[in-house]
Formats: structure tokens, C-alpha cells, sequence
């Protein structure tokens, strides 16, 4: 598998409240998106905290996980992003009411599984295809035309459960998480448009970033890719949060 991340703060916003990561876990590949909420600092914090809770916390070896196994595993996960929040939250009133989207991605043997609240979204691309792979948590918002205002996100309370999405996949496919900066411009034919070149990671990430902004995106653009295919060597390494 080939994955790759990109995430820019626009020519607008001076901060960057999105974070992302990912890792190759055995033959498996984790992905993990997060936009904050709650201004500057604390948008910024409560991404990178639930990310890390995540990275963090998750086991080095998942030989044997049914779907069940990987079910609790992320809502024990998610719990555990969510109380770091909340602690955070706490324990210093600059990030009193902070909060933050999250959406998971692991890829295991043919299949994707995503545990996801908020409107971070994840796709798949199939063949000529794409599929959106969760729901947003928003709901309109009177008071400004044309904006959501999101109905779920981690840092709201102690009681969260995530969505639990579980699809199968072949060799060829990719799947992609996003944050709105990035969707919230494009519509998904447009998005797919900017992911013909499948052996070239990088110049779909840069494509798909230049159209958002292109098409009036003034938030922060993130983008999280993967390409399934047999191999495993080629995730990167690395991880980029923030």
C-alpha cells in the first residue's frame, strides 16, 4: 500500500486546526484525520490530542481482529481521544469548549474499517467510481446562510460513540479522508477528477488541494491517500500533524 498526506492552512487563515497521521501497522494501514473546533489555540490542540490518542494507543500487532474486536477497539479508542479532550478542556480555560472532528481508517485484508464522528469524511475510489464512506454530523445553521454547524464532535461531553463503517476493497482501489476545506468546495465527481494518476500519489494530493482552493476554499485543506495494492513497503514513514 501507498499512503501519503498533505495539509495546507490557505492563503487566509494563519493557523492550521486540521491534523492527520498514519502508519503501516503489519500488513494493515492506519489513517487518522482530525479538524478542530473552538478558535485558534484550541482547535489546534484538540485535533492534535485526539490524533495522538489515537497513534498512540493503538496495538502493534491486530493478527486475528474480527470485525467485532476492531469495533471496540475504536469506540475504546475514540473514548480515549474524547477524556483527553475534555481534560485538556478543563485544566486551562484558553481551551474551555474546544472540540474536534475525527475520522479512522484501518485497511485489513480486503476490507476498510472507519470509525468516524463529525463532518471529516472518508471515500473510497473504485474502478471509475467514488462512494462516500460516512455521514456528516451537521445540521444547517439559520443564523448563517449556507453554513452547517457540526452536530457531533469529540469534547462535547463524556458520552460519545462513533459511527462504525466496515466496506470491502480490492487491489486498485484508494480510499481518502478529508477535511471540509477540501469537500466542502468539491463536489465528489470533482474530487475523483483529481485522482486519475493512481500510481502518482503526490500530484493527486497537490490536485486535489489547488482545485479546493481554486474553487474558494479560504479554510485549511487536508488530504489523507491511500493506494491498495499488494505491497506494503512504500507507506511512508512519517506523519505530519497540524
Amino acid at each position: 500500500m501507498i499512503c501519503k498526506g498533505r495539509s495546507e492552512t490557505g492563503s487566509i487563515r494563519q493557523d492550521n486546526e486540521d491534523s492527520f497521521a498514519f502508519k503501516s501497522i503489519g500488513g494493515a494501514l492506519l489513517m487518522v484525520l482530525a479538524d478542530g473546533i473552538g478558535g485558534i489555540r484550541g482547535g489546534e490542540v484538540a485535533s492534535m490530542t485526539a490524533v495522538d490518542a489515537i497513534m498512540n494507543n493503538f496495538p502493534s500487532d491486530i493478527e486475528g481482529y474480527g470485525e467485532e474486536e476492531i469495533r471496540s477497539l475504536f469506540e475504546k479508542l475514540f473514548d480515549r481521544a474524547n477524556r483527553d479532550i475534555l481534560i485538556k478542556s478543563y485544566s486551562d480555560s484558553d481551551l474551555a469548549g474546544m472540540g474536534t472532528t475525527l475520522t479512522v481508517s484501518l485497511v485489513l485484508e480486503k476490507k476498510v474499517y472507519i470509525a468516524h464522528i463529525g463532518d471529516t469524511r472518508a471515500y473510497l475510489i473504485h474502478g471509475s467510481s467514488i462512494i462516500r464512506l460516512t455521514e456528516d454530523h451537521t445540521a444547517s445553521d439559520v443564523s448563517v446562510a449556507g453554513r452547517n454547524c457540526l452536530t457531533r464532535s469529540l469534547g462535547e461531553n463524556e458520552f460519545i460513540k462513533p459511527d462504525f463503517y466496515v466496506y470491502n476493497i480490492i487491489y486498485g482501489d484508494m480510499v481518502l479522508l478529508s477535511s471540509d476545506g477540501l469537500h466542502g468546495y468539491l463536489s465528489d465527481n470533482e474530487i475523483l477528477k483529481c485522482l486519475k494518476m493512481r500510481n502518482d500519489i503526490d500530484a493527486c494530493l497537490g490536485r486535489l488541494i489547488d482545485e479546493a482552493y481554486k474553487a474558494g476554499s479560504n479554510d485549511n485543506v487536508t488530504a489523507l491517500l491511500s493506494y491498495i495494492r499488494p505491497d506494503t513497503e512504500d507507506v511512508d514513514k512519517g506523519e505530519n500533524i497540524g
